[in-house]
């Protein structure tokens, strides 16, 4: 299920019970930038600590209330909060650290389009998530609850299975709604389909001592 939306920043700036004033604190060069240092912090999963304290420090220099739980030590979790002026729902902003450990070239910038491995997936969409921090945080604007963000590693399958994410959640880490940013695109999906691995046991039953023929699996 999909809702379709229009994120032009410029159609976006009118003002509208507020929301604009937090729409024209947006900066798109900053946004570019941002994504640009992020994905030139390696990140592959298992390996995401240098990354999560680079993000954690950019979230406290904002002023903004800041926790690392390093109950994965190579794959610290990010765990930030904005308070608002009254009581109310959290919404949490969720997002992974970690990249397909594969090699890439270097990251580089042409034009409005930044090449790099785990640029789409997803530290462009982590970026967004800071800007989005900074927006409220340098803004005047009013609102009840909690915004809650949420940023963690091991996430990209087989080298990860979402432990820092079932942490969380075992810890009640969580909001009442969440935004993942993950990829993104002229939709706003609001339904996922979640994540599943499989693990493949073949067994040989034959103790064969010579073989002159290869055995390939078959996966269908």
């Amino acid at each position: 299920i999909e809702c379709i939306m229009d994120y032009n920043i410029e159609s976006l700036r009118k003002p509208a019970s507020g929301v604009g004033e937090l729409i024209a604190k947006v900066e798109p060069e900053r946004l570019k930038q941002l994504t640009l240092d992020f994905v030139k912090i390696p990140s592959p999963t298992l390996h995401e600590k240098v990354f999560s304290e680079y993000y954690a420090d950019l979230l406290r220099r904002m002023k903004i209330d800041v926790e690392l739980d390093y109950e994965f030590p190579d794959s610290p979790s990010v765990i930030a909060r904005i308070k608002g002026q009254k009581p109310g729902p959290t919404l949490q902003f969720d997002g992974h650290t970690d990249t397909i450990p594969t090699v890439h070239p270097e990251p580089y910038c042409e034009g409005d389009i930044i090449y790099g491995r785990g640029t789409a997936d997803m530290k462009s969409s982590l970026a967004a998530i800071a800007e989005m921090a900074r927006m409220f945080v340098e803004s005047s604007a009013k609102f009840k609850g909690e915004i809650l963000i949420t940023v963690h590693g091991l996430h990209e399958a087989p080298w990860g299975k979402n432990e820092t994410l079932r942490s969380l959640i075992e810890k009640k880490i969580f909001g009442d709604a969440a935004v993942v940013g993950e990829l993104g695109g002229t939709f706003l999906p609001i339904v996922g389909k979640g994540l599943t691995i499989f693990e493949f046991i073949i067994t040989i039953i034959n103790n064969f001592n010579r073989c002159d023929y290869p055995i390939i699996p078959i996966f269908k």
